[in-house]
């Protein structure tokens, strides 16, 4: 009977324990894993010509860290001035571009992250040297 109760007794831990690391490892995940937001790196607003901008973003977890292992893909559309630039490197799907200044004006991007609601403006003035 004490051998019976004794497996009984390892059966219960040992699934108790297999539950518990379970619910763990789906916190972990969920919290550190999930992109819950995304930034924007530093964005000159006024530029010279010959000039390179870089947009990228950063994918921040549940605790207010970068998120391991992900990246945050985004798409870019230029309302205004795209015959002033050339695209330097095109890196969206990874969650960065860059672009140099050809010569003077305005330049209006709408960057649509995947992992955001809505999609953001910048507004860049490219000026005479």
């Amino acid at each position: 009977m004490p051998e019976t109760k004794n497996s009984l007794n390892i059966l219960i831990i040992g699934g108790v324990t297999f539950v518990v690391l379970i619910i763990i490892s789906f916190l972990i995940f969920n919290y550190y894993f999930s992109i819950y937001e995304v930034t924007f790196g530093k964005v000159p607003g006024k530029v010279k010509i010959g000039d390179s901008v870089t947009i990228s973003l950063t994918p921040i977890n549940g605790a207010g860290t970068i998120v391991p292992f992900r990246t945050s893909p985004f798409e870019i559309k230029f309302i205004e001035g795209e015959s002033i630039i050339k695209v330097v490197d095109d890196k969206s799907a990874e969650g960065e571009f860059i672009f140099k200044t050809t010569s003077p004006g305005n330049i209006k991007l709408l960057v649509t992250p995947k992992h955001a609601l809505k999609p953001t403006m910048f507004e860049i003035i490219v000026e005479i040297q």
